[in-house]
């Protein structure tokens, strides 16, 4: 029993940690990109940074229930979170140009790709509350008219 509460405990301080997480990974990658000569271990390190912060980030969101507006809050960590891994993938795409081998590439860039659609359906599930709730509102099509005018 002890063990269930102390890996809920964790789960829960990640969960509760993970948007600060975010932002010193976001530091780290503005640090390192200034770095010259980039340094490939310190991208590696990033790449991994990148894919333990999403699979927490998933992990948080694997129970609930869709639709659910209580998501969209974790939805905008994803959408952060994919623009810092497509920063780290420019850095990686330099080094590998200069001829470095980069490891842990494929599953780095897998990650990105997850993040940016679960990013991108989160948009999607954001319209279709608005449009559900009445508060999307588009303008005519021009030279539209209606049936009947």
């Amino acid at each position: 029993m002890l063990t269930i509460l102390r890996r809920r405990a964790d789960n829960i301080k990640m969960v509760t940690f993970l948007p600060a997480h975010i932002n010193c990974l976001e530091s780290q990658v503005e640090s390192y990109a200034a770095a010259q000569p980039m340094n490939r271990a310190d991208v590696e390190e990033l790449m991994s940074l990148f894919i333990s912060l999403a699979g927490e980030l998933e992990k948080s969101t694997a129970n609930v229930q869709l639709p659910n507006s209580d998501l969209l809050p974790a939805m905008a960590q994803f959408k952060r979170l994919a623009a810092v891994g497509g920063r780290i993938r420019v850095m990686a795409t330099r080094l590998r140009k200069d001829g470095h081998a980069v490891s842990g590439i494929d599953p780095f860039v897998r990650s990105v790709i997850r993040c940016r659609a679960i990013s991108d359906s989160s948009e999607a599930m954001a319209d279709s509350e608005q449009s559900t709730r009445g508060e999307v509102t588009s303008p005519p099509i021009q030279g539209f008219t209606e049936v009947g005018e």
